[in-house]
This record gives structure tokens, C-alpha cells and sequence, in this order.
């Protein structure tokens, strides 16, 4: 089990993860814009199996969850804001951080948040992500497709003049066929205090064991994210690249 009071890498998705608490972090959306609707679909569908299905956390508001990792990655080329944070789709899905990019984080989410994960990206050369939950509602108890029902675009009709939008990424025939009506995808990130002491935190013993590296005269490869001959697991962070 992760632990909840360090900065953890997760070979699995090939992310550093901050940490999040469920019971007690807020779990916001993101911002989701046209160019971005493909990406997120994508996503979304390939994590639509029932087996990863979960109860849904005491602070959300869905029935059910489907956990996920996802990218958080630093977009100073933002025209809009030079402070800018993608939600992006790990690495393991293939493609560049653009072909990826799901969305952004709420403007509200970025004082001193982004700087911390812009921080924690650039120094340890390795990309970073948090956990979250994709939103499921029961499909009987929602009345989010009465209206298209009664319209004959319901369980019963057909998706043909339906084409996927920021609200709607997935059609209600592939939603009737999983089970569940699909919600938002939730960021689970604790508050931005506490984003930068795991920030603060983990970059001091990384910057140590980083210095270790390189008295020992021992390098430092990008795949293992550790001094050679190291275990991957000999510390928090390991020997990263700088």
C-alpha cells in the first residue's frame, strides 16, 4: 500500500505520485476543452471495466469509482497562464504529453500547487502524477437520460447524431452496456500546503542521496531512477537524475 506521507514512484504507470487522502483531500474536476475531448475519451473507455470498480469514497458524491493515475505536467507554454498544469493520461499510454493532454487544473488549484509540481518535474527529471477517480452513478437511480430517452437517444435508441463533448465523452449506449452512467474524472490531491512540504520533503533527501551518487562516482540511469548497482527501493527517492 502507497504510503500516504511520502512522494512514492510507481513503476506500474511510470509516475512520482503525490499522495492523497480520500477521506479527507477534495477531489475537484479539471478543465476539459474541445481539443482535449479525444484524449480523455480514450482514457475513460479504456479503464471502463467492471473488475476495477470500487465503493465510493465517504467524500464523493458518485455510487461508485473506478481509481485511475494520472500525468500532472507543468505547461508554461499556456498562452493563458504561464502557471498552467495538463492532466494527462500516464505515460504507458503512449504518445507525447500533448497526445495525452486530458485538461488542465482549475486556475484555483495553481498558487503555490504548480509550483511545486513544476519544481518536483524539472529537478528529478521524471514525470509526476497523483491519484484520482473516474465517477460512476447507478444507471436507475440517475435521471441524467430521462430527457434523452423520452427523445428516443436512450437505452432504447441510438447514438447516431451523438458525437462526443467536454460533457459528455462517452455515449449512453456505451454507458447502458457498461452498467453505469459515467461521471467526471476527480483529481485527489491533498491542499497546497501540504503539496509543498512533500514537494520540500522528498527533493531534500533526493538532492542527498543525489550528492551521495556522485562521490560514490556512480551514475545515474533514467530507467531505474537510482545509482548503479542501487536497488530501485534503497530509499524514497533513490538517485534520480538532476
Amino acid at each position: 500500500m502507497p504510503s500516504r506521507d511520502t512522494i512514492q514512484y510507481a513503476p506500474d504507470v511510470g509516475l512520482l505520485m503525490i499522495p492523497g487522502d480520500p477521506a479527507k483531500d477534495y477531489a475537484p474536476g479539471f478543465a476539459v476543452f474541445d481539443d482535449s475531448v479525444p484524449a480523455l475519451r480514450a482514457f475513460v473507455l479504456d479503464r471502463l471495466r467492471k473488475e476495477d470498480v470500487r465503493p465510493a469514497p465517504s467524500k464523493a458524491r458518485s455510487d461508485a469509482v473506478i481509481p485511475v493515475h494520472l500525468g500532472l505536467v507543468p505547461r508554461p507554454d499556456n498562452d493563458y497562464d504561464s502557471r498552467a498544469v495538463s492532466v494527462a493520461a500516464p505515460p504507458h499510454h503512449g504518445g507525447s504529453v500533448l497526445d495525452r493532454h486530458m485538461g488542465y487544473l482549475y486556475s484555483s488549484a495553481l498558487y503555490v500547487t504548480s509550483e511545486s509540481i513544476r519544481e518536483l518535474t524539472e529537478e528529478t527529471g521524471m514525470p509526476v502524477g497523483c491519484h484520482r477517480w473516474i465517477e460512476l452513478y447507478d444507471l436507475e437511480n440517475t435521471s441524467r437520460f430521462y430527457d434523452d430517452e423520452e427523445d428516443g437517444d436512450g437505452a432504447d435508441g441510438d447514438d447516431t447524431d451523438w458525437e462526443p463533448s467536454r460533457d459528455e465523452p462517452v455515449s449512453w449506449a456505451e454507458q447502458n452496456a457498461f452498467g453505469y452512467a459515467v461521471g467526471s474524472v476527480r483529481v485527489l490531491l491533498p491542499e497546497r500546503q501540504t503539496v509543498r512540504a512533500l514537494v520540500d520533503n522528498y527533493l531534500a533527501v533526493h538532492r542527498r542521496e543525489a550528492d551521495q551518487c556522485a562521490e560514490g562516482g556512480q551514475s545515474r540511469p533514467v530507467s531505474s531512477g537510482t545509482c548503479a548497482g542501487r536497488s530501485p527501493n534503497a530509499s524514497p527517492s533513490g538517485c534520480a537524475p538532476v
